[in-house]
């Protein structure tokens, strides 16, 4: 069997996973042919047989440390059987089940004399249990006579083992049989105990390294304390079962812990070089002409991809950042230096030599700027250089000259379409890896280097996560993860920011020569959202959990503002980011766009939705205000936002807050104390409304039945739109009455009942009111055909055709208990109808996917041509709305209903010139980056843009903490006390009286 060639990502993965020593890695994969699964089966299944092979040569069996004196705790009752300078024996009882105990006892000639006092006894036992260092003592000071707890002062002189600067045997027997996640989380356990140990033992010593950037990063020697409050947890967030979990409490998950100037700070060196970066021409395979900032992008790009130093050879013998120098005390020793990392527990007689040359980065251009085309650039570019005749061996390996492309589903066309149209027939070869077209690859072809190989290869997040979950399971499956990529690129990369999601690990685990993050938010809501990314780019040191949590996490906790320094520093060299409102070097705007203009219309309730609302709003906030006198406000933060979310519910339709009763009725508390129920504060709403469209909730059959019999009456035959009630057919319709039999008032639209006769709306629900409060049952006003229940009254309303139509409609509604219009839906309809005159595309969002039916409904009832977009769908179906929103004429639509979460990002609706936010968003970053997919690179008209607010509601509140830069925001500068009466003092504005 031929050899597999080896490179360093493959033993830096190794040793990411297993947490060991390069030499140990190499030694692995030397005995498993290379085979990255083997090795780590390897390394818990049979440890006595790993070793290096080495020239054999005598070496020490220890290496000297230096001393402790500390004062031991007596177990010896009599005359004292020590003296002074006699030598003791500090051990651990062979015998330990209980992992917990942490006594460490010394002895004399076999006779137990004592224990070492608990604060060294917790890291001495495991330094022993761990097999790293040895320990001998020598009495200092004894009494004569000896009782329980008497002092015996001694000093320990503390050797380490030469087998724990190479590989840690105690590791495979501690370590107990179990599937792989649960072997990995015990060797993360004891690997903090290994780490955090030898650092209390090194401070006990008093030893200071010869070098180290840390000292240096942390300002001094004495760091002990802060190097040791950092790596005394996890090294990494733990996993969550399911992605779903990222979801959970999302509007308490949208509080920002980072404000606006804060982020404007942060990314103030991303964006100072911009304008000394010599733009690059793209080769003319790309049929795209580049902007000037474009080009400068691609030549940014090019060159972190590069291998080659501008001011040559990496510095002599450079230390890498998380490892430190130590010079043992005995100048006699063979050698002179140890190295220590301090972050992962590693122990080196090796020098750790630096690599900081970065290949990848983040792209961070501000939404809207053309990070996709500029990708593309980059690809065509590198393309360019392929020598596919170069290395026969490689098509033996894993190495593949593709570039993965992540993206979430919703943008998959969009980037499949954008190569096709950038690029010149023929010059890329790009594959899609989704649904079907998965089986239709095969991975093998991947590694082909002859042309063979797609160029490109898109895929989606959920796919990725797919693949991943199947590797993880069985390490012989054939999935991406068997690929090394030539490139990888993680769009919307801001979605991996949770590092402990199923997402977030299986991007980190991809298999890439060079890694691309692209995103116009790296920072959404708090610092570490960037970790997640700089662990994906593995840009060390700060892909280290530990050093990023040292110099990041803990001062940005402590109000610390070197915080802002240090993340600076991590983005300085890896991420470029321009906005659209930087000016070039002739002053003139980066970007030139349309005008974009956002307003605020302001709503009234009408007096049924006011009740409703002051309802809900009461009962809230006397749920609010027992949650903080009892104290008991932190533990209820999800309870707290359901409460909120009922509000902003109300503010777009009432029918809202009942989507989730399942048939219950809610009774809530309304001003006074009174309770009343929910459903009948609704009823009111719906009974005296204006109907506009049938109800999601209607007799479909009962609906059809009416139809067939007004065809039959007709004597013609219809087709029926089961969705919207609609008929229409060729010839004849049936006729609505122009005038009502009873009032002989001429209406656009009648009740009809189960017998056929028809009546005006008033005289029915007139006569229908005298006979229930007669307490008899409702008929037939004309026949007196009974009993009739009101849910089974139809509103018919006739209406003339529009432009597309050959004939005329019949539109067929529940007249009672079925949909009704909302303050926000006839404003919405007001502007719709203004727009549809003007020949303009609008976009609506909401992030209630319950709103957008019930806005589909009173569309449909106003024969506005609309398409929709949200989670629910598939690829396919996405294609095909987006495709139809773009089209004009008769066969596209001039609305576009998408929910917040599914089009907020990534979406190409430049087609679209008006934006309606129906609801506002806790942080509007959120918002601007939907508006964003419509105002952006592209767009040939001015965006307006109007936010529907309705005043004296909870919505007023949310747009007064937007506008004070901190939404929920924990301030750089404030106390962790400040920072929760911040908190609170804004929960409390939202439940503040109505103005």
């Amino acid at each position: 069997m031929s050899k597999r060639p080896r490179d360093n990502t493959l033993i830096e993965s190794l040793k990411a996973i297993l947490n060991a020593s390069t030499e140990i890695c190499e030694s692995l994969l030397d005995r498993t042919n290379n085979n990255i699964e083997e090795a780590i089966d390897l390394y818990f299944s049979n440890p006595p047989s790993i070793t290096t092979q080495t020239k054999k040569k005598k070496k020490p069996n220890r290496y000297y440390l230096g001393d402790l004196v500390i004062s031991g705790w007596s177990l010896y009752v009599g005359k004292s059987p020590v003296k002074e300078g006699d030598r003791i024996e500090i051990s651990r009882d062979k015998n330990i089940t209980d992992t917990t105990n942490r006594i460490v006892r010394f002895a004399h000639e076999g006779s137990q004399l004592g224990r070492l006092p608990r604060e060294i006894a917790n890291y001495v036992s495991i330094l022993l249990d761990q097999n790293i260092c040895q320990f001998e003592g020598t009495v200092v000071w004894c009494p004569n006579e000896l009782k329980i707890g008497e002092d015996i002062i001694i000093t320990i002189k503390c050797y380490i083992i030469p087998t724990a600067m190479r590989i840690n045997t105690f590791l495979h027997n501690y370590i107990p049989k179990a599937n792989k996640s649960r072997q990995r989380d015990r060797v993360e356990d004891v690997s903090t105990l290994r780490k955090t140990s030898l650092v209390q033992l090194f401070k006990n010593l008093g030893m200071r390294p010869v070098r180290s950037s840390i000292r240096r990063m942390l300002g001094g020697d004495d760091t002990w304390d802060m190097i040791l409050q950092s790596i005394s947890t996890r090294t990494e967030p733990d996993s969550l079962e399911r992605d779903e979990l990222q979801e959970l409490n999302e509007d308490e998950e949208e509080n920002k812990e980072i404000s606006d100037d804060q982020l404007n700070t942060i990314y103030e060196r991303a964006q100072v070089f911009d304008a000394e970066i010599r733009p690059m021409e793209p080769p003319d395979t790309l049929t795209l002409q580049l902007k000037e900032y474009q080009k400068r992008a691609l030549a940014w790009m090019t060159a972190k991809e590069s291998l080659h130093y501008e001011d040559g050879d990496l510095d002599m013998r450079a230390l890498h950042p998380l490892w430190e120098e130590y010079s043992f005390p005995d100048t006699t020793s063979e050698h002179q230096f140890f190295y220590f990392n301090p972050y992962t527990g590693e122990l080196s007689l090796e020098f750790p030599e630096a690599n900081t040359q970065e290949r990848g980065g983040i792209l961070a251009d501000e939404m809207g700027l053309g990070k996709t085309i500029e990708v593309l650039s980059l690809i065509h570019s590198d393309k360019s250089r392929y020598d596919y005749s170069r290395i026969q061996l490689e098509n033996q390996s894993k190495k593949s000259p593709t570039t993965l492309i992540v993206c979430p589903m919703s943008l998959l066309a969009q980037w499949r379409d954008e190569i096709i149209r950038a690029s010149k027939p023929n010059s890329i070869r790009l594959e899609v890896f989704y649904g079907d077209d998965r089986s239709s690859l095969s991975l093998n072809t991947l590694c082909q280097w002859n042309g063979a190989a797609p160029d490109v290869l898109i895929t989606t997040y959920g796919v990725l996560v797919g693949e991943w979950s199947r590797a993880q399971q069985d390490a012989s499956a054939t999935t991406l993860y068997n690929i090394e990529f030539w490139r990888v690129v993680l769009d919307e990369a801001h979605q991996i920011k949770n590092p402990s999601t199923k997402t977030s690990n299986a991007c980190k685990d991809i298999f890439a020569t060079r890694r691309w993050a692209v995103t116009g938010t790296p920072i959404q809501n708090k610092l570490d959202d960037l970790y997640a990314l700089v662990r994906f780019l593995k840009h060390e040191p700060w892909a280290n959990h530990a050093f990023w949590k040292t110099f990041i996490t803990l001062p940005f906790e402590k109000k610390d503002p070197r915080a802002l320094a240090a993340v600076q520093t991590v983005l300085e060299p890896i991420v470029l980011r321009r906005t659209k409102n930087m000016r070039d070097s002739r002053g003139q705007p980066m970007v030139p766009l349309p005008s974009k203009t956002i307003r605020i219309e302001y709503l009234s309730f009408s007096p049924e939705e006011q009740d409703i609302y002051d309802a809900i709003y009461n009962d809230s906030k006397i749920k609010f205000s027992y949650f903080c006198e009892a104290g008991k406000l932190g533990k209820n933060y999800a309870s707290i936002f359901q409460l909120l979310t009922r509000l902003r519910q109300i503010c777009c339709h009432p029918y809202l807050v009942l989507q989730n009763n399942q048939g219950k009725t809610t009774e809530v508390k309304a001003e006074g104390g009174k309770s009343v129920l929910l459903e009948d504060l609704v009823t009111k709403h719906a009974t005296t409304s204006q109907v506009s469209s049938s109800s999601a909730e209607s007799s479909n059959n009962y609906r059809l039945s009416v139809l067939q019999n007004l065809l039959e009456m007709q004597r013609k035959g219809s087709s029926i739109t089961e969705k919207t009630g609609t008929i229409a057919e060729e010839g004849t319709l049936p006729a609505v009455p122009e005038e009502c039999p009873i009032c002989f008032e001429s209406m656009d639209s009648m009740i009809a009942m189960p017998c056929m006769h028809m009546a005006c709306r008033p005289c029915v629900m007139d006569y229908f009111q005298k006979k229930e409060d007669q307490g008899q049952p409702g008929d037939c006003p004309i026949c007196r055909t009974g009993p009739i229940l009101q849910n089974q009254l139809l509103e018919i309303a006739q209406q003339q055709p529009g432009e597309d139509d050959k004939s005329p409609k019949i539109n067929v509604r529940k007249a009672v208990g079925g949909f009704k219009p909302s303050t926000k839906i006839n404003a919405l309809m007001k502007l719709l109808r203004q727009y549809d005159k003007e020949g303009l595309k609008t976009v609506v969002f909401s992030q209630f996917t319950s709103f957008l039916d019930i806005i589909g409904e009173a569309l449909d009832y106003e024969s506005i041509h609309f398409t929709r977009l949200d989670g629910s769908h598939s690829q396919p179906q996405r294609e095909k709305v987006l495709s139809t929103f773009a089209t004009s004429g008769k066969k596209g639509a001039n609305v576009l209903l998408i929910s917040l979460r599914a089009g907020g990002v990534g979406l190409n609706l430049t087609c679209a010139s008006r934006v309606i936010m129906m609801d506002p968003w806790w942080n509007f970053a959120i918002e601007s980056q939907a508006i964003d997919r419509v105002h952006r690179l592209g767009q040939q008209k001015e965006v307006i843009v109007t936010r529907f607010i309705v005043k004296g509601t909870v919505e007023e509140r949310i747009l007064e903490i937007q506008d004070s830069k901190h939404t929920l925001v924990n301030d750089l500068y404030m106390s962790r006390d400040e920072t929760k009466n911040r908190k609170l003092d804004e929960l409390k504005l939202l439940f503040s009286k109505k103005v």
